[in-house]
C-alpha cells in the first residue's frame, strides 16, 4: 500500500519524460511506464553496436568466401537458427552469434565451405538416387574442393565436429552409436583426400580403420572416378553395397526410396539440405521449412521392455552430503559474469510479476478498496459509481512452471553448467515473485541400454523390443519445495556419472503428469535439450525413428490435452522441428536469458486493463 500511495503522489506532481520515454521526478527515475530492458546508458547502446557491426563484418566475409568459392556472385546468404541449407535462390548458413567468436566464424566457414563445394562441383542434371549416394557425391565434391584449397579441411572437420555435437553423437564411442551416413560422411572425406582423420571421436577411428582396410579396393574405385560424375555414381553404389555385406546388413541401399524434397537425407547423410523459402514478408530463419516428422514404425507402439530399472531420484539419491555440496560450492564459484547477468534478468522477471501483482485492479466499483484518485467523483458526479476499486486475481499467483533439462552426454560441459545456473537463478526469482517452479532433469543409467538391454539379451534378444534403456528422472526441486531448501541439489548436474543418454518422449510425459497432479489452473513446461532422443541400444535393436516419434507424439498429448502450456529452448538443436513454441540458441552462453525470455512471455498480459477516463 505505501508503494501504491507514493505512485499516487508523484502521479499528482509535475512530471517530465526523458528521451529514452522513462518518467523522470526529481532525482528518481520511475519504472511505471517504460520496460526496465529499454533503459541502457550511451556506453551499453555503444557496445551493442559494436557487437553488432563486429557481427556484420564477420556475416559479410563469410557470404563473400561462399559466393567466391561457389562461382556464383549472385548467391543469396542469411544466417539463422539450424545447420546448413541450400534453398531458392540462395543459402542459409549457422548464426555466427553475437558478439562472434573464433569458433562461431568456424562453424559458419566450415558450412559455408561444405555449401560451395556441391554448388561449384555438383551437377544438378545427375541427382542423386537416395540419402546415401547424396552423402557419397557430398563428399566426392569436397575432396575435389580440398585438392584445389586445402586450408578447406580444417574448416569442414570444425563443421563435422559441430554437427555431431548438435545431432548429440559427439561422444559416441562405439561405431552402432554413430548413424551410417553421419559416419562415412566424416571418414570418406579423409579417405578420398588421403588425409588421416581430423577428429578424434572413438567410433570415428573404428569406422575409418574398417573402410581404409576391409573396403579398400572399392574406395580406390571412387578415388579413378573422382573428376566424373557419371562413373562415381556407379562406383558409390558398388561401395554402398560391399559396405552393407560388411556389417552383415542386407544389401538394400539402393533400393531406398529417394530423399525428401528439402534433401535431408534420413540416414544421417550430409548432403545439402534445400528449403523453399516462403513468400510471406515475414519469413525468417526461425521460419524455415521444417523436416517432415518420421512415421511411425509399421505396427510398433512406443513400449519399453522392461520398465523394472527404471527410477525416480532425487539429488541425495546420487550424491552424499558433502559431495553436494562440493559441487554445490563449484557451480558457485564457476559462473564467472554468467550469474551477475541472470541475476539482473531475474530482477527484471520478479520486478514485472511485483508490478502485475500491484496493477490487477478492477476500478469504478460499487463496493472494494476506497480509490483516494477518485474521490472528487463522489461530489462532482453522484450518479456515477462509487469511487472504489477491488483486486482481481492474477492469472501468474495460480500458476505453476516446470523446468525440463536434458541431462544427456551431450550437454557435458559448458552447457548443463549454464543449464544449471539458469535453472537455479530462475527458480529462486519465481518463488519471490509468487510463483511455484519445480526442476526436474531426466537421462539413462547408462550408456547402450544398462539391466533392460542385459534382460533383453537373455531373453534371446526377441526382435523390436522397445526401449531398452533404464531411465533416471531426477526431481531436483519439487514445486512445494522452497528453493532454500532444495539449492544444494542443483550441483548434483554437475555430476560427470550422471550425463549418459535421453529418452525425451517419456520425460516429457512424466513431467506433464506431474503438472496435472498440481492444484494450480495454469501449468507452464519449459524443456531445455540439445538434441535428438537418442538411446544407443534402443536405436540399434529397433525400427528407425522410434524414439523420435514417441517425442512427437508426447508433444501431441499435450497439446490435445491444452492444460499445459509447452515451450522448449534449442542448444546448437533446432527444437522447432518438434516443438511448436520454441527458441533455438547457437551457443549454451545464451540458455539463461532465452529462458528469461520465455518467461517474461510466458508472465506478459495480452492485454492491461485500463483505467477508464473519467
Amino acid at each position: 500500500m505505501a508503494a501504491e500511495a507514493r505512485i499516487e503522489t508523484v502521479r499528482s506532481t509535475e512530471l517530465r519524460r526523458d528521451s529514452e520515454g522513462v518518467v523522470r521526478h526529481g532525482s528518481e527515475w520511475l519504472l511505471l511506464w517504460a520496460d526496465p530492458d529499454s533503459i541502457r546508458s550511451a556506453e551499453a547502446r555503444a557496445r551493442a553496436m559494436e557487437v553488432a557491426r563486429r557481427t556484420a563484418r564477420a556475416e559479410r566475409a563469410v557470404a563473400a568466401a561462399l559466393r567466391a568459392m561457389a562461382g556464383q556472385d549472385w548467391l543469396g546468404v542469411r544466417f539463422g537458427p539450424g545447420d546448413a541449407a541450400l534453398e531458392q535462390g540462395g543459402a542459409v548458413l549457422p548464426a555466427i552469434g553475437q558478439p562472434p567468436t573464433e569458433a562461431g566464424i568456424a562453424v559458419a566457414r566450415g558450412a559455408a565451405d561444405r555449401l560451395a563445394a556441391w554448388l561449384r562441383h555438383h551437377n544438378p542434371a545427375l541427382p542423386p538416387a537416395n540419402a546415401m549416394l547424396a552423402m557419397l557425391e557430398q563428399a566426392r565434391c569436397e575432396a575435389l574442393t580440398i585438392r584445389r584449397l586445402p586450408g578447406v579441411a580444417d574448416n569442414l572437420a570444425r563443421y563435422a565436429a559441430w554437427h555431431l555435437d548438435r545431432a548429440g553423437f559427439g561422444h559416441a564411442r562405439l561405431p552402432g552409436d554413430l548413424p551410417l551416413g553421419e559416419a562415412m560422411a566424416v571418414v570418406l572425406r579423409g579417405v578420398l583426400t588421403g588425409t588421416a582423420l581430423a577428429l578424434d571421436a572413438t567410433a570415428l577411428q573404428v569406422w575409418d580403420r574398417w573402410v581404409r582396410i576391409r573396403l579398400a579396393n572399392e574406395t580406390s574405385a571412387l578415388l579413378a572416378a573422382l573428376d566424373d560424375q557419371a562413373a562415381y555414381a556407379g562406383a558409390a553404389a558398388r561401395f554402398i553395397a560391399a559396405l552393407y555385406r560388411s556389417i552383415g546388413r542386407a544389401d538394400d541401399a539402393l533400393a531406398a526410396p529417394p530423399p525428401p524434397p528439402d534433401g535431408d537425407a534420413g540416414d544421417g547423410s550430409h548432403a545439402p539440405r534445400r528449403m523453399v523459402q516462403s513468400d510471406s514478408a515475414e519469413t525468417d530463419a526461425a521460419a524455415a521449412p521444417l523436416p517432415p516428422k518420421p512415421a511411425p514404425p509399421a505396427n510398433l507402439p512406443y513400449h519399453a521392455f522392461t520398465t523394472a530399472h527404471d527410477r525416480v531420484l532425487r539429488p541425495d539419491d546420487l550424491c552424499g552430503a558433502a559431495e553436494l555440496a562440493a559441487l554445490r560450492a563449484r557451480l558457485d564459484g564457476e559462473t564467472g559474469g554468467t550469474r551477475a547477468l541472470l541475476a539482473r534478468l531475474a530482477a527484471q522477471l520478479q520486478r514485472r510479476l511485483l508490478a502485475q501483482q500491484r496493477r490487477d485492479w478492477d476500478f469504478d466499483r460499487d463496493d472494494g478498496v476506497l480509490d483516494t484518485a477518485r474521490l472528487d467523483r463522489v461530489v462532482t458526479r453522484p450518479g456515477a459509481a462509487l469511487a472504489f476499486k477491488q483486486e482481481r486475481e492474477a492469472a501468474f499467483r495460480d500458476t505453476v512452471v516446470c523446468l525440463l533439462i536434458d541431462c544427456s552426454g551431450s550437454m557435458r560441459g559448458r552447457s548443463i553448467m549454464l543449464a544449471a545456473i539458469a535453472a537455479d537463478i530462475t527458480a529462486r526469482a519465481l518463488e519471490r515473485g509468487g510463483v511455484a517452479c519445480e526442476v526436474l532433469g531426466y537421462t539413462t543409467a547408462d550408456f547402450n541400454g544398462g539391466r533392460s538391454a542385459q534382460d533383453w539379451a537373455r531373453a534371446g534378444r526377441p526382435p523390436q523390443p522397445g526401449r531398452l534403456g533404464d531411465l533416471r528422472h531426477i526431481v531436483l526441486k519439487s514445486a512445494d519445495t522452497s528453493w532454500r531448501a532444495a539449492r544444494a541439489g542443483f550441483g548434483v548436474l554437475l555430476k560427470p556419472e550422471l550425463l549418459r543418454e535421453n529418452v525425451d518422449g517419456e520425460a516429457l510425459a512424466w513431467a506433464h503428469r506431474r503438472l496435472l497432479a498440481r492444484r494450480e489452473r495454469r501449468r507452464v513446461l519449459v524443456v531445455i535439450s540439445d538434441g535428438a532422443p537418442a538411446e544407443a541400444a534402443t536405436l540399434r535393436a529397433n525400427p528407425p525413428g522410434l524414439l523420435e516419434f514417441h517425442l512427437h507424439a508426447a508433444i501431441a498429448a499435450i497439446a490435445q490435452s491444452r492444460q499445459v502450456e509447452l515451450r522448449a529452448i534449442g542448444i546448437r538443436h533446432d527444437v522447432a522441428q518438434h516443438y511448436p513454441h520454441s527458441v533455438t540458441i547457437g551457443d549454451a552462453q545464451m540458455v539463461g536469458p532465452a529462458l528469461m525470455a520465455q518467461l517474461a512471455s510466458v508472465f506478459t498480459p495480452a492485454r492491461r486493463t485500463a483505467r477508464h477516463a473519467s
